[in-house]
């Protein structure tokens, strides 16, 4: 399930449509790969087919939000390269499918002591908080019916996330002329900010036990 403000961007093009779910099946097969991840993936085709396969389409992508034919792209890398409109429909592309990756990859390293909730940016959201207390027991005798009455309610916390930044540098020459894989630096970026959203969730854990 895609957040809505992904599916916004994809806007019923099913080609990014396409390129999330060719993203989200070479980070699991990369995972599965590198560090013994279990989420499923296709089998069709290895590692290395799908980095070439990936990388072939996020260009394809970027060029059609710089309004660019992606053949022209990579004939004539070194005149684009430099090019401002480029530069930014290549990191709005990789913000994009970055997030598309994040939601399982976190759920299925803190899903089961951590409840996550996907929003879009700027949004804030609420969880109910049941109530953790039992009810006190009180001695009674054949006269007495009726104790103390009890009534427990629910709780509210309204959670607003603080943005966080990684900063990074690709050679857009060396990308468009296919002497660095996209692909991979986009699952290094995408690591990053699972890992650092990780230990922040395990320090708030931490604070919360003490």
């Amino acid at each position: 399930m895609l957040q809505d403000y992904i599916v916004k961007f994809a806007a019923g093009d099913q080609g990014k449509l396409d390129l999330f779910d060719l993203v989200k099946d070479y980070y699991n097969h990369y995972m599965a790969v590198n560090f013994k991840g279990t989420a499923e993936f296709s089998k069709k085709y290895s590692l290395d087919e799908k980095e070439k396969i990936l990388n072939g389409a996020l260009l394809k992508e970027i060029g059609a939000l710089a309004n660019i034919d992606a053949e022209v792209l990579k004939k004539n890398s070194s005149v684009f390269a430099s090019n401002p409109l480029l530069q930014w429909a290549t990191f709005a592309v990789v913000g994009m499918v970055t997030d598309v990756i994040l939601p399982d990859a976190i759920i299925k390293s803190t899903g089961y002591y951590n409840d996550v909730r996907v929003i879009g940016y700027g949004d804030s959201a609420s969880w109910e908080i049941t109530p953790r207390d039992l009810f006190v027991v009180t001695k009674a005798s054949k006269g007495k019916r009726l104790g103390s009455l009890q009534k427990q309610y629910q709780g509210q916390v309204t959670l607003v996330p603080e943005d966080h930044l990684v900063s990074v540098y690709v050679d857009l020459y060396r990308v468009l002329a296919g002497l660095e894989s996209l692909g991979a630096f986009l699952v290094k970026v995408a690591r990053s900010i699972e890992t650092q959203m990780s230990l922040d969730i395990y320090t708030a854990f931490d604070t919360a036990m003490k």
